[in-house]
């Protein structure tokens, strides 16, 4: 997990911390949510759209024993209610693992043709349905260039200031408009919260407020991420990085 300037490790931060509500957005397996659950005794909210890795997230929590504090939805989270295409990979991800239970990069789009992926129907939801007025400790979204619409789906309690610490990805060669990590970014800090790179830049502070520390506008550091190169499947993906903001 990255980490904020405030504390040198977020895992071990939530590990101490009482018992509180987190939500786990893009579950793939379930094991974060399983280990969530384990470490701090919290209770998680699981969200995981494709129907095969739901199979592997249920049995992930039933072998856990924890099954009392997880509560998995099959469901992909967005800023509207409804239904979606969703593309899964095709390939099979370990031994133990069935076949088309896709691959972390399954999304409403993906980069890649149609040969190597499986169009199906999702059911679409919002943060904030199921959040409602509750305080949330930490929200965990990796949602493979669709993290800004997880978040504006949450737009009640971030603006409300309910939502602890919120770790994203900015991925821009997964998105259909990079320029929206720009907007959910300077939408944070309207709302008060402080921003930090985790991987690429190296804990940029994005709010804009303090010449010391701010290197570049959230402007040139989407910019900049956008114009790296990652081939994956023969495709450029591009370069991403993790992002931490937490309301002080």
């Amino acid at each position: 997990m990255c980490v904020s300037g405030m504390y040198s490790d977020l895992e071990n931060m939530l590990r101490l911390s009482s018992s509180s509500l987190i939500v786990d957005v893009g579950a793939y397996d379930g094991l974060d949510a399983v280990k969530f659950a384990r470490n701090g005794g919290h209770r998680v909210l699981s969200f995981e759209p494709v129907p095969s890795k739901g199979i592997i997230i249920k049995e992930n929590i039933l072998n856990s024993g924890l099954g009392e504090l997880i509560t998995y939805f099959p469901v992909a989270l967005s800023n509207y209610t409804g239904t979606s295409d969703f593309y899964v990979s095709k390939h099979t991800i370990g031994k133990k693992h069935r076949t088309r239970f896709g691959t972390e990069q399954d999304a409403f789009s993906v980069p890649w043709d149609d040969q190597q992926t499986e169009r199906i129907s999702v059911e679409v939801k919002q943060l904030d349905d199921f959040i409602k007025s509750e305080q949330v400790l930490y929200l965990k979204i990796d949602a493979q260039g669709y993290d800004p619409e997880v978040l504006f789906g949450a737009r009640k309690a971030i603006e409300e200031q309910r939502i602890s610490y919120i770790n994203f990805e900015v991925s821009p060669g997964l998105a259909k408009d990079s320029r929206k990590y720009v907007d959910v970014i300077h939408w944070l800090a309207k709302s008060g919260y402080s921003c930090f790179d985790c991987k690429f830049f190296k804990q940029q502070d994005m709010r804009g407020k303090s010449e010391n520390i701010l290197k570049m506008t959230v402007e040139n550091f989407v910019s900049t991420l956008d114009d790296t190169v990652m081939l994956q499947r023969g495709v450029n993906v591009k370069k991403y990085t993790d992002i931490l903001c937490t309301v002080f």
